[in-house]
């Protein structure tokens, strides 16, 4: 089966680049994206066949350059086309047998489109109400032609049907939990993933000062990759004095979780969240917002907790400091339902079987 995979850019070393990378491996398909920047991204990308179409710097301007690109953009010899985050669901418009798994639909055109606005000036809101209304009625016709539609969460489903009125079936990625191990319990709380506003660092970083005035002798660190124009945000973070850790190697950022107490973790409505699988993977409880994917893969009062505020994280982080042996429990338990239920075996074994129909 010749598989072309079809992304807009490989920046960062986040879950949606980890999906690709898995199906890669199995597959060994040509690559097709805008930007690819190889020494941010995983490694292996390195090794396999990236063909980077244009080099469009990853700016402010590039979502809409890439839009009609994808808009355009015809490929030759291939039986599938895998899309993954949009606009590459556009590469429909000019090609048949495209199998779309959804990572959302544009967040910023759809479920995150007034948060968004609320940051613009006034020029930018009339530019950006314009172009996003236009982006929804392409994005509907094109998405009507699609093959088959995965969607990662059963949040992101029911998104790609409220917008799109798009049926799609739930195919969550995996994780392989023999790359992470418990190596302790050290008194820190770990924050990992992307530092990006819409991941609420701060939410945790606020119920961490409120917890360290009982237990003082506990850390946090926050870990993750950024791209450029989010460098203000770190420094937002930086003013509450905790680590702050960027571009962390893979082992590290593996040791960081098997060392860790505990993870936290505040996304707004994160569309599925790989960071709770892999803390529960290294047998360390999660504490998440009570929103979006976390509340299909975490079992609160088993393998973590999910929670309403920040008072309320403050509070389940210090029930784990006073209870140790809850820690350890709600950790093997943890590693326990990512053994049973997200493995790179389940997802690759459907995926390829929807693949094969559609070619």
């Amino acid at each position: 089966m010749r598989l072309a995979i079809v992304q807009p850019n490989l920046t960062l070393k986040g879950g949606q680049e980890r999906v690709v990378l898995e199906i890669a491996r199995k597959f060994d398909p040509a690559i097709y994206c805008y930007h690819y920047n190889r020494e941010e991204t995983y490694p292996e990308f390195r090794d396999m066949d990236v063909r980077v179409l244009k080099s469009i710097p990853f700016t402010a301007t590039f979502f809409p350059r890439v839009c009609r690109e994808f808009y355009t953009l015809k490929i030759a010899d291939y039986d599938v086309i895998n899309a993954h985050w949009p606009p590459s669901e556009w590469i429909r418009n000019r090609n048949e047998r495209v199998l779309w798994y959804c990572h959302s639909p544009a967040r910023a055109m759809y479920d995150l489109y007034r948060y968004r606005m609320q940051s613009f000036s006034l020029p930018k809101k009339l530019a950006h109400g314009v172009s996003a209304a236009l982006f929804r009625r392409i994005d509907r016709r094109i998405v009507r032609d699609i093959e088959h539609v995965f969607a990662n969460s059963r949040n992101v489903q029911a998104r790609l049907k409220h917008y799109l009125d798009k049926d799609s079936e739930v195919l969550s990625p995996g994780i392989d939990a023999r790359q992470y191990e418990n190596q302790g319990y050290e008194r820190y709380f770990l924050v990992p993933g992307r530092i990006d506003p819409t991941k609420r660092i701060e939410y945790c970083l606020e119920a961490f000062r409120q917890f360290s005035k009982a237990y003082p002798r506990f850390r946090i660190i926050v870990a993750g990759s950024i791209l450029p124009h989010h460098q203000w945000y770190l420094e937002e973070l930086r003013k509450y004095g905790a680590a702050v850790l960027t571009d962390v190697p893979a082992q590290k950022m593996k040791s960081l979780y098997g060392r860790c107490y505990a993870v936290l973790f505040a996304a707004m409505d994160e569309d599925f969240g790989i960071i709770p699988l892999e803390a529960m993977a290294a047998e360390k409880p999660i504490i998440a917002v009570n929103e979006g994917g976390p509340k299909e893969t975490i079992i609160s009062g088993k393998t973590g907790f999910l929670v309403n505020s920040v008072s309320e994280m403050q509070e389940k982080m210090a029930y784990l400091a006073g209870h140790p042996d809850a820690v350890a429990a709600m950790g093997r338990a943890g590693r326990r339902h990512v053994q049973a239920n997200y493995t790179w075996k389940r997802f690759l074994s459907r995926f390829g079987e929807k693949c094969r129909e559609i070619a």
